[in-house]
């Protein structure tokens, strides 16, 4: 089975000088959208708590209000650390609009109930991954800003690296807002999952 949470970017050589240089202040508009769009969220995702406790489903149209949330946050993240050039689109578009960055989640018919009751917990060690992620997307966003300013250009391989932390970053949403059960990772979304353990072989 494909991890649930699928996260494509397509790379993109040549950047704008200008908007690079300004990219910090180009986002505020969107980091204003997404204050109210989070907070909205929050609510529905602590109502969903509930609703899957009680059913074991997430509600159809909260499951698609959060995933358009994470898309957008995703989105937003990309854009302002320079992992694409292209400005997104007021409130995240939706998974197949052509922007650069591609985010979707597979609603899952049914979600478990300990894993959600405790997810709070649960989320302790992924936050420590994605703390350290962050730090290391800053420092090659610096970087990056500044070959791109003088280069006008993301050299492929730092692109590679800049990648594996935003995707990581939406996959720690997506289990945060409840819509997967499935543990944030670094594996690749289209390998199968492991199989299941079924004890030591048979002696013979």
């Amino acid at each position: 089975m494909a991890y649930p949470v699928h996260f494509d970017v397509r790379h993109q050589e040549r950047y704008s000088r200008l908007s690079t240089f300004f990219r910090f202040f180009l986002v505020i508009p969107h980091q204003i959208v997404l204050w109210f769009y989070s907070i909205a969220a929050i609510v529905v995702v602590f109502i969903a708590w509930f609703a899957i406790l009680f059913t074991g489903r997430y509600p159809s149209g909260m499951f698609g209000f959060v995933t358009g949330f994470v898309r957008y946050a995703s989105r937003v993240n990309c854009y302002l650390f320079l992992v694409t050039d292209r400005f997104p689109p007021i409130g995240g578009g939706s998974p197949d609009d052509g922007y650069p960055v591609e985010i979707s989640v597979d609603e899952p018919e049914r979600l478990s109930r300990l894993t959600t009751f405790f997810r709070l917990f649960m989320l302790i060690p992924a936050y420590v991954v994605a703390y350290v992620l962050t730090l290391l997307l800053e420092l090659t966003a610096v970087l990056a800003w500044f070959i791109i300013v003088i280069m006008g250009r993301l050299p492929a391989g730092l692109f590679e690296v800049m990648e594996l932390p935003v995707r990581y970053h939406t996959r720690f949403a997506a289990y945060a807002a409840l819509i997967t059960d499935a543990y944030p990772w670094f594996q690749d979304e289209t390998l199968p999952d492991p199989a299941p353990w079924t004890g030591p072989p048979a002696v013979e």
